[in-house]
C-alpha cells in the first residue's frame, strides 16, 4: 500500500515529467523541404547558376552613349554541368539568344524604358549575335563546358540618347549536334 507522501511524491514527479515535456514541444518549430526538378533528354544541363542571370552595367554617361563612344563590355556566361557528349556527332552547341530587336538591327535588342538605347551579345571574341537565329556551333566536352560571352550597351539604331532606367530580357534555347 501507498503512503500519502509516496502518493505526493510521485503525482508531483508526474506532474513535473509533464510540465517538462510540454516546456519542451513549445519550444519546436515545423518547417516543410520540397524538392523539384526535371529529368530531361539532353547531352548537358544548364548550371542553375546560369538559368537566371542578370547582367548589371551600372551607370552610363549618356554623351558618351550617344557620341557612338564604345562603351565596356559586361561578361557573362551560360555554364554546362554534366555533360556527356558520346551520343553527339559533332560535339557542338548553337545557342539562339530571344528577344525583340530594334526594327532594320537584328543584332540590337530592345530596352524598355525609353532612353535610346539597344544591347548586343556577342561570343568574347566572336561577332554580335542576331537575335532569334541560332549562332555559331560551339565546341563542347564531357564535364564541365562554360559558354563566355559579352553584352555592350549601344546607341540604338535610330534612337535618341535619353537618360534613365532600362532594362531587357533575351531567352536562350541551347541545340546540340
Amino acid at each position: 500500500m501507498f503512503s500519502k507522501s509516496k502518493l505526493a511524491v510521485m503525482t508531483s514527479a508526474a506532474v513535473l515529467s509533464l510540465a517538462a515535456f510540454g516546456a519542451q514541444a513549445a519550444a519546436t518549430d515545423d518547417g516543410v523541404v520540397h524538392f523539384t526538378g526535371e529529368v530531361v533528354n539532353t547531352p548537358c544541363n544548364v548550371a542553375t547558376t546560369s538559368l537566371d542571370q542578370t547582367v548589371k552595367f551600372g551607370k552610363l554617361p549618356a554623351a558618351t552613349i550617344a557620341a557612338g563612344t564604345a562603351i565596356a563590355p559586361v561578361a557573362f556566361k551560360l555554364d554546362l554541368a554534366n555533360c556527356s557528349v558520346d551520343s553527339l556527332t559533332n560535339k557542338t552547341v548553337q545557342v539562339t539568344f530571344d528577344g525583340a530587336s530594334i526594327p532594320g538591327a537584328d543584332t540590337e535588342l530592345q530596352t524598355t524604358g525609353g532612353t535610346g538605347v539597344a544591347i548586343t551579345v556577342s561570343p568574347v571574341g566572336g561577332s554580335d549575335v542576331t537575335f532569334g537565329t541560332a549562332d555559331a556551333a560551339l565546341p563542347v566536352v564531357d564535364g564541365s563546358n562554360s559558354l563566355a560571352y559579352q553584352a555592350v550597351v549601344k546607341k540604338a539604331t535610330g534612337g535618341t540618347i535619353v537618360p534613365g532606367e532600362f532594362t531587357a530580357v533575351t531567352n536562350f534555347t541551347l541545340a546540340y549536334q
